[in-house]
C-alpha cells in the first residue's frame, strides 16, 4: 500500500512538471516569468493539470495576490477572490 501511495505521488509530481513545462513553452516571447514560491508554483501546476491545460474551464482560488496574478497570466479567466474595489 505504501508503494502505491509513493507511486501515485511520483506520478502526480511528474504531471505537475509536465504542466509547467508545457505552460512555459506556450509563453509569448519577451514575457518575464512571475516570481512565486515553490509551493504556489505547485498549486498552479496542479490547477493546470486539473484543467488539462485549458485553464479557462475552471475557477482558480487563492488568497495570495501574486499567485492570482500568475494564474491569470497562465490563462485562468475566473480567478477568485476578485480584488476589492
Amino acid at each position: 500500500m505504501v508503494r502505491q501511495i509513493q507511486r501515485a505521488m511520483v506520478v502526480g509530481a511528474m504531471a505537475m512538471l509536465a504542466a509547467c513545462s508545457s505552460a512555459r513553452r506556450a509563453e509569448p516571447p519577451g514575457v518575464a516569468p512571475v516570481a512565486i514560491p515553490p509551493a504556489d508554483a505547485a498549486q498552479l501546476a496542479a490547477a493546470l493539470t486539473l484543467a488539462e491545460n485549458q485553464p479557462a474551464v475552471i475557477d482558480f482560488v487563492s488568497l495570495d495576490q501574486r499567485l492570482r496574478d500568475a494564474a491569470a497570466r497562465e490563462g485562468f479567466t475566473r480567478v477568485l477572490p476578485h480584488p476589492m474595489s
